[in-house]
């Protein structure tokens, strides 16, 4: 890998986690909002679905829009 190559990958790798947090932040806003504890009882005692996949909703995108980049095609 050349260090153009690992310019990419973490500057990706970075993208990613500050997605992710976004993506939870914003789904935490929208139950306030919507005055809701848990988005669900499909794991009881636990969290709803939504704060299960919060992070790789608003994540998963952005992986496929740079997964070009980083393998280099």
């Amino acid at each position: 890998m050349t260090g153009a190559q690992w310019a990419v990958y973490l500057a990706g790798a970075a993208a990613l986690c500050a997605a992710s947090i976004a993506g939870d932040l914003f789904e935490s806003a929208a139950k306030r909002q919507a005055g809701v504890k848990d988005s669900g009882e499909i794991f009881a005692r636990t969290w709803g679905i939504l704060d299960r996949i919060d992070s790789a909703t608003s994540t998963l995108p952005l992986a496929a829009a740079l997964l070009p980049l980083i393998v280099g095609h």
